[in-house]
């Protein structure tokens, strides 16, 4: 499964608010293209990357636990 790539986070040299404004835009593209692939659209672990709001699971996928790409790219 071809996982698209999400937008980069480095800065440029707009200021801070276009700055966030094109990331956003970016990230919403990212998240259609996802929820409209054929496979990934149904999986698992989109549903809790999109759904999760314990903050226990968000550390531990910070702490070196599987993140989404992860699991969607394997």
């Amino acid at each position: 499964i071809l996982v698209p790539p999400l937008p980069p986070k480095g800065y440029s040299e707009t200021n801070e608010e276009e700055f966030l404004d094109v990331r956003k835009r970016f990230l919403q593209i990212f998240l259609d293209k996802v929820t409209s692939h054929p496979t990934l659209r149904y999986s698992e672990e989109l549903m809790v990357f999109l759904e999760e709001d314990d903050p226990d699971q968000w550390s531990y996928v910070r702490n070196g636990g599987t993140g989404i790409l992860e699991v969607l790219s394997s």
